[in-house]
């Protein structure tokens, strides 16, 4: 049974920055609780001169 929509959008303006939109929308007994959510988020990618690569998986 489905109980919720959700769209995802993301838009990649250039390497660095990032816009996300997203929208929930239930379709259970709670729709009457909630008119859904609806999130806007903007990310900036910091990358390091440095390689910073892992030698083992181990480690994070």
């Amino acid at each position: 049974m489905l109980h919720v929509l959700v769209e995802i959008n993301e838009f990649y303006a250039d390497k660095v920055w990032r816009l996300d939109d997203e929208y929930d929308y239930s379709l259970s007994s709670l729709q009457g609780y909630s008119g859904g959510s609806h999130e806007l988020s903007l990310s900036i990618t910091i990358r390091s001169k440095r390689d910073f690569s892992t030698l083992s998986p181990r480690y994070f």
